[in-house]
Order: C-alpha cells, then structure tokens, then sequence
C-alpha cells in the first residue's frame, strides 16, 4: 500500500501552508479545517470569558496577550477570533457555525456565540508590515503609534500611509463631503482620487480646487498644506479621539454595544526589546484605556511573554503589563495534534494495515531510535497509536522540529523579517510527506526532507553551500549524492543543543526505512561525514560534526593553514594529566610518602624534587608511541613508561584547539564583519569544548595505556585515569625506593616529633637510644660520618633531599624523625648561625623541618666534650649542693649546670627586687656580681661543650662569690639587719631635725659614726657598735626636746592668761557674753597641752607652737565680737531685751554711733624692735609708742593688739 493512499484527505490537496493574517482567499478552508485542539479550547474559552465580562462591564485593561514560540500557531489563533468576532458570512454560513462541532466544552462555545452577537469591527494586521518602514531614522520612537494610526485611518477609508492626508481627508468626511470632493477632484483632473492621493503633493494646484468647490476650503491654504515639506506629528490624544469617536458613532449607529478590535500579530518581535517602542506602546496602551470606556481592545501575538519581554531592559512597565489583563500562552504540542488531523489522518484500512506492521516489528521500531547523549524525550514509535498517528513520520521529528525552524529563523532566513513568509510546520510535513508519496508501509520520512521544504526561504550563503555541493557531486568530485542529504541533516540540527551530532545520531536522523541496516547505515554516514569534512563543508570536533556556512568555510581555512609547534599539544596534554587528572607531587605508600617527578615525553613538568621518574609518552613521540613492549623495556631503567593508547583522538581535539587559538590571537578583527566575529567567538567555544572532549579521551588512553617499569612491562588494571597512574607508581615506588623499609616507626605530626627529641614515649634500646628506626639512624649517622671525612658540612635541607630521594624515599617528616633520634642519642648536634641548639630548645622542630630554616640549619655527628670540662663542672656542683646527684652523661650534665645556674640568678634576682628595692643595704654588689658571672656561663647555654668550657673558666670566680654571698646571708638572717634598720631610721631623724642638732657637738659626732658605718660595704663587723651610738645620739636630742617642751607649755599659759584678761576688760554688758568664749578656751588649752607632752621632735612641738599663736588670735577676735554684738544692741535702745532711754527732745538728732568692733593692729607695727640703753630713750621711745597707738585709735572707740 502506498503512503499517498493511506490518508483520510488528500496528501497533494491545497493546504495553505503560510499562515498570513493579510491573507483572506482560503477563509472557508481555514474556518473548515482549523483544528481546535484540547490545549486551543482552553484559550478560546479564557478570551471569550473576559471578552464577555468586557461587554457586561466595560473593560479598563482590554489588552490581550498572545504568546507562542514559531510554530505554535498563534497566528492562525489570532486570525480565527478574528473571524469569529467579526462573524461575517463566509459561503452561505456565519463563521461561528464553522466551530459549532470543533468543541467539547458546550458552554465555550455559547459564549462565543453570545460574543459575536454584539457587533464587532476588527483591525486584523501584522505589524511589521505595517509598521517595518517606521522602526529606523526619525519616525522610530513613535514606530508603534504609526502603525496604529495608519491601519485605523486605512480602515476607515483614509490613506493611512501617510498621516498628514489621512487627517485632511478626515476633516473633509468629517463635514460630510467626502464624496462631493471625490467627484470635484475626478472632474479636475480626470483620475479618481483613491488612485492620485499618493501623490498628492505633486497635484497640489488640482487637490486645493477640489476642496474648495466641494467644502468651501481657501484654495492658498491648501496649497500651502500640499506644498508643505514637513510631515504631520502623530497625536497621541488625536489619535485616541480619533478612535473613539469611531467606536461611539458606530455603536449609535449599531443601536447595541460595538468593540472595535486592534489584532496585531507578532508585537513582540516589533518591540524587540527597544525602550522607546515599549514606551510608546506603554503611552498609547494608556491613553485608549482610558478614554474609550472598554469599546476599544488590542489582541496581539508575541513569542515573548509580556514580563520576559518588558524585562530586557531597566526600565518599570509594570503599567502596561497591567493593561493586558488576559494573557494566553500556547506551545508546540497543538501543532503536533494539527498536523497529525489535517495531514496525517489515516482510512480505517490503512490504519490496520499499520497496526499489523507495527505488532510484527515493534522491537526494532522501539529500539531503532535510541539516541547517544541527546534530549531525554526524542523517542521513535513507543506504542501502536503513535505509529499510526505519526507514520510516515518519527516521533522524534515533533520533538525536535520546533527547535528547528526556531533556531534556522534565527541563523539562515533571508530578508528582514523574518514573520512574513515563514514556512508553517503543517506545510513542511505536508511537501515531506508528498515527497515519499510512493513509499510503502515500511518507508520513513528521513529528517533531511524537512531542509527540501525550507530551502528557498533560506539565506544566500545557505543555498550556495548546498549549491557548490551539488555541483561538485553532479562533476563527479569528492561528494557523493548521499552526502548531500548528510550535510542537509547536519544543517537541521546545527543550531540546536537537543541531538549529539555524532555518526550515531546522524545515522538515525537518515532512517527512511524500518527494516534499514542501523550498521551499514552508520558506515555509509562516517564515509560521508569524512568527505564532507575533506572538503571544508563541515568541521569535525571529536565526536561531534558541524556545518559549516560560507564565512565559517572561510574561517575554517583560515584556521586549518595555522601552523601549530607539537610541543604546545603536549604542553596541553600535561596541564589536563597533570593538573586536572592526577594533581598529586607525592605517593603515599604505606607510612611513605614518596616525590614524584612527572614528565612528558621526556620534557619534565615542574621542578625536580629528585623522585620517582613517571614519564607519559604521547602520540607526538612517535618512537616510543608505537614502539614494541621490548623497546619500552629498555627505556624503561629507573622510571615508569605510561604510553597512551594511540587509537585515542584527543590529539587532533587538541592540536585544532590550538590552532584556533592561534588564530583568534593573531588575527585582526578590526574590518570583520559581526557575522565573522561572531563565527570566531564560536570556535573558540569550539576550541574549548574540544578541551573538554580531550581529557575524557586523554582519560580513557590513560586506562588503556601500556606500561613499563624500570626495564620490565607489567599489567595494571584500573577503572579510571586516576586509578591507573596510582597504580603505576605503586609498581614503581617498589623498585626505585628500596630501602624505604628502613623507616621502621614513622610518626605524623609535630608532636611525636617532640617526643622523639626529648625520648618520651619510647623504648630504651641496648645501645642506649631510644627504639625504633634504628636502621634508618645507623644510615643516617653513616651519611654524616661520610661527609665529615671529606670536611663537608650538612644543612638540614641537604638531609631532607637525600633522604627522601631514591632509594630512600622517605617522608620529610620521617627524616625529621631519625635526626631527632641521633640528637636525643647523643650522636649528632643541629646548629643555627653558629650556635648549637638544644635538644629541647622550642625551635629546634623548625631547624628539622620548616622550609625557610632548614637550608640554614647544619647537622653533623657529635663530638666528646673534652674530660676537663666535665670534670670541673662535677665538681662545680658537688661544691655547691653535696647531696646532688650529678648526671653522668654530657646532656644531662650540661643541662644540670644549666638549671642551676638559671635557679641561681633567679634566687639573687629575686632578692634584689625584694630586698634591696629601697633600703641601702650591704651585699648589693656582691648579689650582683653573682647574677653577672652566672650569665656570663649561661650564654653559652646552647652549647653544652662552649657551657661547660665558660663553667671552667669561671668556676673559682663563683665559688669565691659565694664565700662573700654567705656574710649577705648571715646578715639577713640574724639581728644585723634589724640593727641596720634602727640606725637607718636614726640618721632619717636626725637629718629632719638638722636645725635644732646643729649645735649639739654630742649629737652630731654620734651621727656621724653611725654615717660611716651604714656606708661601709663591708660593715659586717661594726654592726654591733651601732647600738650604742644610737643610744647617744637619741639621749642628746632628748634634752633639746625637753627644752622646747617646757617653752612650748609656757607660751600655751600665757596664751591662755591673756585671753582670759582680756576678756576680763570688756564692759560689763559684755562679760555675759565673752564668758562662754573663755571658757571654751582653757578647754582647748588641755588638749593642746597634751598635744605638747606627746609631741617626739623639735620640729612637731614648734608647729605646736604657730598653733597657740593662731589659736590665741582667733579666741580674742571671738571676744571682739561677741563684744561688738552688745554694743550694737545697745544702740539700737535694746540691752538684755530691755529699752534704753535715748531722749531726743532737745530736737537734736542723735549721734552717729562710733564703730563697735575694735581695730586689730599687728604689735609688731606699734612695737618696732629697738635697743633702749637709758631712761631717756626709754621715755622717747614710750611717747612714739603712744602717738601711734593714738593715730591707730583715730575713728575706733577701741584698738587691741594682735
């Protein structure tokens, strides 16, 4: 049975294949033939619901959202509501009657009814066509208000091309004289306007006559208008007004409501992500909403959603997303359910002949098309319906035809848009399925037929590719028929990511027979793929095959004539082994941890550590390559030969990676068009992902390498790259690091480090060490012996290398680890800047093991210090601590001269800080002098022979120290210091009283024995004399207290008398009131007296003194006061609270009151000193007296001397 026989309707029947919104001649097949799928009654039943709410309760967002990648068919859906809006009468019947069987949902389709009984005009357009002429200069950020205008003007008869003119023949058919004008203007000139308007420019003269017969216009004005060089601004408000005024003056027409409907199909791709179209969409979107009360709707198509599309750029049009309100998405998969209903249904007969074909070959057609590495959902014919359904045609082809055309729109279309003229899906599988037409049963549709339906839509450098590729097969060159429909394939699926485009796959895509031979079919494609890349058509990389458009066949030469050195591929080939594969510097086997030193063709990686040697040979080294096992053997001595399996192709990924890179480098893009630019940016990507493809294969050629270890081939199974290169240095570490096993007791970290330096934590052994590696240290004290005989010295850093190199191999830290061992056995010594460094000095696992130290640290074996020294320091601390028991070994002995000197300048430290901090002790310089010579030894503390060799020198100096040291002590320790002490605190005395002892001749000779003795360094045996000077000097200074004391006793009673009289001579008003103070005085006086018994110094009973004097003051100025206060009251006529008769008759004011308060003058003021020799003088001086006491009295009823 023939494939043309098994369709319900003819295969070779017109379908329109273009869906054009413009198109109107094939409405009945349309209306007849459109397929409601389940997905498109969804969204016919979501527009009808808001378009009915719309006319229950005018709509303010009557914006409708279409979105649909190519292919979805959205542009059919928006030319169906279209029809069905406006419901005219298509062959004798309405278009809604053409729906009323395509719905299950009954209700759907009521409302649709419903809906089209209102009255509806619809502006149906592609907006590009439109609209394509005002996107660039001038005219492009009003581009979408042009357009608007234009088709509304056209459909309201106008010419909408040009705004200027539409608005004229506005204003003329506003006052009704559209056809007067018409006539007037065809009799003018003898053409109908409709045809001229275009023109109207160049007929200016002709249009102005004609409207002033038929309206009545000026006819300069409108010359003026047509003469005039500036095109007319588009209005947003104009506009608007415009538009709703239509819409109101046909709904009053109509008698019932009218939606006028703006249908504009591909908005989104007019948009294009340009702010100023957006904002004018924005502007207008805003203005009709507004203002034409939901009369008016905008229906567009997008293959962006709304949000997808407004967020390509920074800018906030949440406003207009919020005007389309109803928002409808549709996908691929109703196109699938089209096709399959107006192509591929299938006569009952053939339907059964396919079901029987299926169940006999369900095995190969499930398993035929199982692609390698591609789209999980690209399946072949999974059950029985779908074979039916889809025959002649793969399950797959659905899949992956949406990607497709999408990815070739953009990539190969010719002209500048790309919505106009676009080849449906339903036509590419209608001319498919016509070119197999006179299969059978058992013929496929093969998935380059698809490029035969959209070749002559295609850009002209697709077509010439294919063309030249033709020719050359037509004259019998390199290509072969069949790899034209290779490179067809390879075309499709170029730009797509769903399908691998390995042999494989391309194999499957050439199916065009379920009982097709997959193997020779993949064969016969290799063939073609190798000739097609031959000869530039195509590009391979690694598994994966691309076409290759004329630019990219330019650049693909260009690319292939770089000349690339060998050695950048193997310098590639270690970076992905030895940086990404294999990272590890060292092998960890058992507690060793052994250097590797990588190479590459023999070319080392890195530096040197002086290791294992792995050496990776690569296709470039073409002798050991494919050099026999016996070969390898041989050059194999002391190394590992890992050699890559050869049937690997990551060397040609890699050497055209390069290439490109080269290339991209050192060219000059500056004249490059972007096509080219881009091309290049797309081989680098290439590049990179050959990168990528060789070090899977690098990895497998690891696996399936062959190998050869120090002259012997060997066998080493692994899963992985990584496992394999492991393996290889287990064998190898085996035979190059033979006394590895030495280390016999390996440690981890710097603490079992320490251990090892102090001998904690381990086993004495026979020879007196401490146990483990024994061997090792007897190698390592070996190695140093050797050195010291050819008078080398040995840096840390020296040992480390040697030891961990061959044969050794051993970790740093375990060379570490021996050292330690030989310095706590006493056996080798570490020395830093020429001092020797202690065992159990904090740094001396830095002189061990840190990187920075150990090339400036030596080791070597350790010498006897010499009997001498030890002796001398045995002696040395037998002599001073008989009960100690000195340490027999050099360490030991040196670290307890150490101690002991370090206890000693503490203990002598201590004491100064403690006792002598003040106080002018003997024995300062004797404590000091200790301190000194015994850091003097510990100087060379790090040097137990330099330590002891000092003790030496310094012994008898130290114990001769210490004999002096035993006075200090005793003085410390008996009544001596207490002695001191009294005749310190004596002398601190004396010295405050210097003014009153000066002329003591007892005293100051008895001071100043005590002065000499306290200044004495060594005063030790005069001590005792200071009791008895102490006696004479305080017995002295006690008379002359004594003597101050009575005359202090004295002034106290004179004081006192005095106060007493004086109060004594107040008057006898006043006597009351100075009693008290009196009193209070003798008082004072007591205490004061006390004050004066106790008072210890002359100079305590002096400062006693000044207090009486002041005090004796102070009481008589009181007196004065308290005095005053009576006077006062006396003259205001109130004494003891009783008036005082102050008789005023006389008419006499009474006198001012004189001062009642005494003036105190200073004795010393009055009383001058003066030597008087005579009675004579005696008088004189009496009479001066009496004159200045009298000038003093001058105003003051009273004066008192103070």
């Amino acid at each position: 049975m023939q494939i043309k026989e098994m369709f319900k309707r003819d295969i070779n029947r017109y379908i329109n294949g273009v869906i054009s919104v413009a198109e109107q001649n094939t409405i009945k097949q349309e209306l007849e033939e459109y397929v409601v799928t389940r997905e498109l009654q969804r969204h016919f039943a979501d527009f009808f619901q808001a378009y009915e709410r719309g006319l229950d309760n005018p709509e303010r967002n009557p914006g409708v959202w279409i979105q649909g990648y190519f292919g979805s068919g959205k542009s059919h859906f928006l030319k169906m509501l279209s029809y069905l809006l406006e419901n005219k009468e298509v062959d004798g019947e309405n278009a809604v009657d053409y729906f009323e069987d395509k719905f299950d949902d009954l209700m759907t389709y009521a409302s649709i009814v419903r809906s089209s009984n209102a009255e509806a005009e619809t502006i149906l357009f592609n907006i590009d066509d439109k609209g394509g002429c005002y996107k660039e200069g001038e005219t492009s950020e009003t581009a979408v208000l042009r357009s608007i205008a234009r088709v509304f003007y056209e459909h309201l008869g106008f010419y909408g091309m040009d705004y200027k003119l539409a608005r004229f023949e506005k204003l003329i058919d506003d006052r009704g004289k559209t056809d007067e004008f018409r006539a007037a203007y065809e009799e003018i000139t003898g053409n109908p306007w409709v045809e001229d308007r275009g023109s109207y420019d160049i007929f200016g003269g002709e249009v102005a006559e004609a409207a002033n017969r038929a309206v009545g216009m000026s006819i300069k004005s409108v010359t003026d208008w047509a003469d005039s060089t500036e095109s007319a601004l588009v209005d947003f408000g104009q506009l608007v007004d415009d538009i709703d005024e239509y819409a109101q003056k046909r709904e009053r027409e109509c008698g019932k409501q009218f939606r006028l409907l703006f249908m504009i199909d591909e908005m989104g791709q007019y948009l294009n992500g340009d702010t100023s179209r957006m904002l004018n969409l924005q502007t207008f979107m805003e203005k009709f909403c507004d203002r034409c009360g939901g009369r008016v709707w905008m229906v567009v198509t997008s293959q962006e959603a709304i949000d997808e599309l407004m967020n390509v750029v920074s800018m906030d049009f949440s406003k207009i997303q919020g005007r389309f309100a109803t928002r409808l998405s549709l996908s691929s998969s109703s196109v699938d359910e089209v096709i399959k209903k107006r192509v591929l249904d299938k006569n009952e007969f053939a339907a059964s002949q396919l079901r029987a074909e299926y169940a006999e070959k369900d095995v190969v057609l499930k398993n035929l098309f199982s692609f390698e590495d591609s789209r999980s959902d690209l399946k072949g014919f999974p059950h029985e319906d779908d074979f039916v359904e889809c025959f002649p045609f793969v399950g797959y082809q659905f899949t992956l035809m949406p990607s497709v055309l999408k990815e070739i729109r953009r990539h190969g279309y010719q002209g500048k848009s790309l919505s106009t003229g676009e080849r449906s899906m339903l036509s590419s599988y209608q001319e498919a399925a016509q070119a197999v037409e006179q299969g059978d049963e058992r013929s496929l549709v093969p998935f380059w037929r698809f490029f035969d339906t959209l070749e002559k839509e295609l850009d002209h450098g697709i077509k010439q590719v294919f063309a030249r590729c033709r020719k050359a097969a037509e004259n019998d060159y390199t290509i072969q028929d069949q790899d034209i429909n290779v490179l067809k394939t390879l075309y499709l699926i170029n730009y797509i990511n769903d399908v691998k485009p390995c042999v494989g796959n391309i194999a499957i895509l050439m199916a065009d027979r379920i009982d097709m031979d997959m193997k020779a079919r993949k064969e016969s494609v290799k063939e073609s793929l190798d000739r097609l890349a031959r000869e530039n058509y195509i590009a391979r990389t690694g598994e994966r095959y691309a076409f290759l458009t004329d630019v990219e066949q330019e650049v693909a030469r260009e690319i292939k004539d770089e000349k690339i050195d060998p050695a950048s591929v193997v310098e590639e080939v270690q970076k992905i082994i030895f940086n990404k594969i294999f990272t590890d510097r060292r092998f960890r086997k058992g507690a060793n941890d052994f250097p590797i030193d990588r190479f590459v063709d023999d070319a080392i990686v890195g530096q040197s550590q002086q290791g294992m040697r792995l050496n990776v040979i690569t296709m470039a080294n073409s002798e050991l390559a494919d050099a026999a096992d016996g070969v390898l053997d041989m050059k194999s001595s002391e190394q590992a030969l890992l050699v890559l399996d050869t049937e690997s192709d990551y060397y040609d990924l890699l050497y055209n990676a390069a290439r490109i890179k080269k290339y991209a480098q050192t060219r000059s893009s500056s004249d490059d068009s972007q096509t080219k630019r881009n091309i290049v940016q797309r081989k680098q990507e290439e590049a990179a992902q050959n990168r990528k493809e060789a070090e899977v294969l690098i990895g497998d050629a690891i696996v399936r390498a062959r190998v050869s270890v120090n002259g012997q081939a060997v066998q080493v199974p692994a899963a992985t790259a990584k496992q394999k290169i492991e393996g290889v240095l287990d064998k190898l570490a085996g035979a190059i690091f033979t006394k590895a096993t030495l280390i016999d007791n390996p440690i981890d970290n710097d603490g079992q480090l320490t251990d090892v330096l102090l001998g904690r934590n381990q086993q004495a052994t026979l020879e007196g060490g401490v146990g483990g590696n024994a061997a090792a240290a007897e190698e390592v004290l070996k190695y140093l012996e050797a050195r010291a005989r050819l008078h080398q010295s040995t840096s840390m850093g020296e040992l480390q290398r040697n030891f961990q190199g061959k044969p050794y191999g051993w970790r740093e830290i375990d060379v570490a680890s021996v050292a330690a061992k030989l310095i706590h056995d006493q056996k080798a010594v570490v020395s830093y800047g020429n001092a020797r460094i202690a065992a159990s000095d904090p740094k001396m696992r830095d002189y061990l093991r840190k990187l920075s130290m150990v090339d400036k640290a030596t080791i070597e074996v350790r010498k006897s210090i010499p009997a001498a020294y030890t002796s001398a320091a045995k002696d040395f601390l037998r002599t001073l601590d008989s009960s100690m028991a000195v340490p027999s070994d050099e360490d030991g002995l040196a670290k307890a001269v150490k101690d002991c000197l370090e206890d000693r300048v503490e203990r002598f430290q201590d004491m100064l800080r403690t006792k002598y901090r003040a106080e002018r002790y003997p024995g300062r310089a004797d404590v000091e002098k200790a301190i000194h010579l015994a850091n003097e030894v510990l100087a060379q503390k790090a040097d137990p022979e330099a330590l002891l060799r000092e003790l030496k020198n310094r012994k008898e100096d130290i114990l001769d120290n210490d004999e002096d040291l035993g006075r200090v002590h005793q003085f410390f320790d008996s009544n001596q210091k207490n002695l001191f002490d009294e005749a310190l605190s004596t002398l601190s005395t004396m010295r405050d009283e210097s003014t009153y002892v000066d002329g003591d001749a007892d005293v100051k000779k008895a001071l100043a024995e005590i002065e000499g003795i306290v200044r004495n360094n060594q005063p030790y045996g005069k001590i005792k004399n200071l009791r008895g000077l102490i006696a004479q000097a305080t017995e002295s200074y006690g008379k002359l207290c004594k003597a101050k004391r009575d005359d202090m006793l004295g002034r106290l009673d004179d004081a006192l008398a005095g106060i007493a009289g004086y109060a004594a001579d107040q008057d006898t008003d006043a006597q009351a009131a100075v009693a008290p103070i009196v009193s209070d005085a003798e008082q004072v006086a007591l205490r004061r007296k006390s004050a004066i018994h106790g008072a210890d110094t002359c100079t305590k009973l002096d400062a006693i003194g000044a207090q009486i004097d002041a005090w004796r003051t102070s009481q008589l100025s009181k007196i004065d006061a308290a005095a005053s206060a009576v006077k006062q009251k006396k003259t205001r006529g109130l004494v003891g609270g009783k008036p005082v008769n102050n008789d005023s008759s006389s008419g006499q004011p009474p006198e001012k009151p004189a001062a009642l308060k005494p003036k105190v003058v200073k004795s010393s003021t009055v009383l001058p000193p003066k030597a008087l020799h005579n009675e004579e003088e005696i008088d004189k001086y009496l009479a001066e007296l009496k004159a200045r006491l009298l000038a003093e009295l001058a105003g003051f009823d009273s004066i008192r001397l103070g």
